[in-house]
């Protein structure tokens, strides 16, 4: 299902879609029995859910701006992951500020919906998925100044998001 056309969103749709149709069982009269990809992962205690990205519309990490994928979300998912919205790149882009503005929406949608989020990386090792100033700076900085800086952004993180997030992953 390759094109130049298609997109990551339209790929995992297809392939929600298609793990739907396989697992719903099918009634005389070709019709239907609707279960959630939620409901039966959560039949055998597992939480089904997905990564969404709270970027720009019509962006690769824009998902979350797509009504029908938030819909898809909605009805099937039971846990969120922000893609990069906890990453040190878009909280603290500039220095000395932190932008928490981008997960807050994943976050206040994954609650409105009752919905678990998961918390993702808080820092790469890779100066790409490092904010511009930090990877330019980070060398230069002494490893206590380096100590104290990731030890404040990490814990003013985790406490922004104490109450919200269910559990980490790396």
């Amino acid at each position: 299902m390759h094109t130049e056309n298609a997109s990551r969103r339209g790929f995992l749709t297809s392939i929600v879609g298609s793990a739907i149709a396989a697992s719903l069982p099918f009634e005389a009269g070709g019709q239907a029995e609707s279960r959630s990809l939620r409901a039966i992962a959560a039949e055998k205690g597992i939480l089904f859910g997905s990564a969404v990205g709270a970027g720009k519309p019509g962006t690769l990490t824009g998902s979350f701006a797509d009504a029908r994928y938030l819909e898809v979300l909605q009805r099937e998912c039971a846990v969120l992951v922000p893609e990069n919205e906890l990453k040190s790149y878009v909280i603290s882009a500039e220095r000395d500020q932190l932008d928490f503005e981008p997960g807050d929406r994943i976050a206040r949608f994954a609650k409105d919906h009752g919905m678990k989020l998961r918390g993702h990386t808080l820092l790469w090792n890779r100066t790409e998925f490092m904010p511009k100033w930090l990877a330019e700076s980070f060398g230069a900085l002494s490893a206590s100044a380096g100590e104290r800086y990731l030890h404040s952004y990490i814990e003013r993180v985790c406490t922004h998001y104490r109450t919200q997030i269910h559990s980490w992953t790396s």
